[in-house]
């Protein structure tokens, strides 16, 4: 799809001033095309035609760039006040990273940290004056640092034995862009970052983050997953729309790598913990500094909460679709118990992400993973003539739904009217 990567790129250029906004009426866009584009497969066409028919009745660009442009040009100011206001309102029992949630989001290409170590501010960095080298260390890394993640790595190499350091480096990686081709695992540097990971093992041994992400670089390399367009299920919107949604479908080219990955995989299900550290690490740096006095202050503590957990927990969910999807596999070829045993087990992914999780975003992450895990579940046992365990996951699988909808239809509030709505309703906004 990298010619709708360049359209995409066209149509939201305009709205680059927010990047995460851009991201998100990208998002919404890729959405409508994939719908589109699917109704031409079903209509005949072949993926590429339909690729092509999809992205042509879009329109034109100019006209649509234009619309798109004066739509959000509200939700741009809108976003800024959310950012000043959402400090003061952090869950305290939870804290909740502010960002585009609902749709997923990147850090853009001038983080927090490199615009604070790089002084595009109007105002001097005042109350920062009283705080010792350490203490500016642990908030920014290194000064000679370039990017995100060599300021965070010469944080974790300053302190070697410290696992929330650690564990704050390795979720930098995730928006390390080199590390990936075409938005999968590049198997050329496999070697190198399962290392990197191994190291994490080593310092936070029962944190199975470390042997999820192993297994999720392992089976990224040794397979591809795509949507299966022969097989597809029924969900409904929290508008009461009913869609289709395609089962996936795993292709092996490496069954060895992948064996590696399942092995990586099951030793982390019998570990405690599941944590990227990341939350700590947010609340040592905000311990460091002082109450904010003026504006500028909460902006600039915003800036050390810049998300990329989602783009780190993306990885988890990515890896409970290959899972699920080789579950079906296995069920086709009648091996019922290893079928069954993982499906299983990509339950017990979410819940080990839902129960200790302490973003929101890792509670929203772990409800795909739990709803992707239900309704593979359900073709598992039908694959394998099993109609009431069949059954009870579907049961399973609408009534996540439905507790979801829910959710974002309590209230009813008014998009025109976010404003006024703090922070949970800016968070559960669908757009």
């Amino acid at each position: 799809m990298s010619g709708w990567d360049e359209l995409l790129g066209r149509l939201t250029n305009r709205l680059s001033v927010d990047p995460e906004l851009r991201l998100d009426v990208a998002a919404e866009l890729r959405a409508h095309l994939e719908d589109s584009a699917g109704e031409f497969r079903r209509a005949g066409q072949n993926e590429a035609e339909a690729a092509d028919s999809a992205a042509a009745a879009l329109g034109d660009e100019a006209e649509l760039a234009e619309q798109l442009w004066q739509a959000n040009r509200a939700r741009i100011r809108l976003r800024g006040v959310f950012r000043w206001t959402a400090r003061a309102a952090l869950i305290p029992a939870a804290i909740v990273v502010i960002g585009a949630v609902m749709f997923g989001l990147a850090v853009g290409p001038e983080s927090g940290v490199d615009r604070l170590q790089g002084g595009n501010w109007d105002l001097p960095v005042l109350w920062t004056d009283h705080l010792s080298e350490q203490q500016r260390f642990i908030l920014w890394g290194d000064p000679e640092a370039k990017t995100l993640q060599e300021a965070a790595k010469s944080i974790a190499d300053r302190w070697p034995e410290n696992p929330i350091y650690y564990g704050n480096y390795v979720t930098t990686l995730s928006i390390q862009s080199d590390l990936y081709r075409d938005g999968k695992p590049d198997p050329d540097r496999l070697d190198e970052v399962l290392a990197i990971f191994d190291q994490g093992e080593r310092i936070d041994p029962d944190n199975a983050y470390y042997n999820f992400r192993k297994a999720a670089w392992l089976v990224g390399t040794a397979a591809t997953v795509t949507d299966d367009p022969s097989r597809s299920y029924e969900w409904k919107t929290s508008e009461g729309e009913a869609r289709q949604k395609s089962y996936y479908r795993i292709d092996v080219h490496d069954p060895a790598k992948l064996q590696r990955g399942l092995e990586e995989f099951r030793r982390g299900l019998g570990k405690p913990e599941h944590t990227t550290r990341s939350i700590e690490m947010l609340e040592l740096r905000l311990a460091i500094l002082p109450e904010p006095t003026r504006y500028n202050d909460h902006v600039r503590r915003l800036e050390l909460e810049i998300p990329f957990l989602f783009e780190s927990f993306w990885k988890q969910k990515e890896l409970a679709r290959a899972l699920s999807a080789h579950a079906v596999a296995l069920a086709e070829k009648g091996q019922a118990d290893q079928a069954v045993a993982l499906i299983d087990s990509v339950g017990v992914l979410a819940t080990k992400m839902g129960a200790r999780g302490r973003s929101l975003i890792e509670l929203l992450v772990a409800q795909g993973i739990r709803v992707t895990g239900l309704t593979h579940a359900e073709r598992v046992h039908r694959e394998l003539e099993r109609p009431a365990d069949a059954a009870k996951a579907h049961g399973a699988f609408i009534e996540e739904v439905a507790f979801h909808n829910d959710l974002r239809n309590r209230g009813g509030f008014d998009k025109g009217e976010l404003v006024h709505g703090g922070l949970m309703s800016s968070i559960f906004a669908p757009g």
